[in-house]
């Protein structure tokens, strides 16, 4: 079995073995970047990943809950307001209907912005990795 390669090639054993050569050559540059970068890009992405003890995802999370709650209980209230404005009422049956109609379009629309930070987060993280490069959707 070959000796792992630090740096440098020697020519006749690559000549006479070029795979287990190469081998060595991937090896040594896999321990390189365990050594000497992975440590600065896991960093980098802790830096941007919480702010303090809060996550960034976390507090858009929190932000963003709260106001897709608040804008659905608005909703809630306009709808009621107009029907009242009208003096109509809703039976039981329809405010239940209702209800759960509210309730299923208010749980897709906090699904939809989980999935948007937790894309925005990935796309950060893969940007600060490419050194910018990234292009977020």
């Amino acid at each position: 079995m070959a000796q792992p390669v630090t740096g440098t090639i020697d020519l006749a054993t690559a000549m006479n073995n070029p795979r287990d050569a190469y081998a060595n050559l991937l090896r040594s540059q896999h321990e390189e970047w365990v050594k000497d970068f992975q440590p600065l890009e896991q960093n980098l992405i802790g830096m941007t990943t919480y702010n303090g003890n809060k996550g960034i995802a976390d507090g858009i999370i929190a932000n963003q809950s709260a106001a897709i709650n608040n804008n659905f209980e608005q909703a809630q209230g306009v709808a009621s307001r107009s029907l009242a404005r009208y003096g109509v009422a809703m039976n039981p049956a329809e405010t239940q209907v209702s209800g759960r109609a509210i309730d299923l379009a208010k749980t897709t629309a906090q699904v939809d912005m989980r999935n948007k930070v937790n894309n925005m987060q990935a796309d950060l993280n893969r940007s600060i990795l490419n050194g910018g490069t990234a292009v977020g959707g």
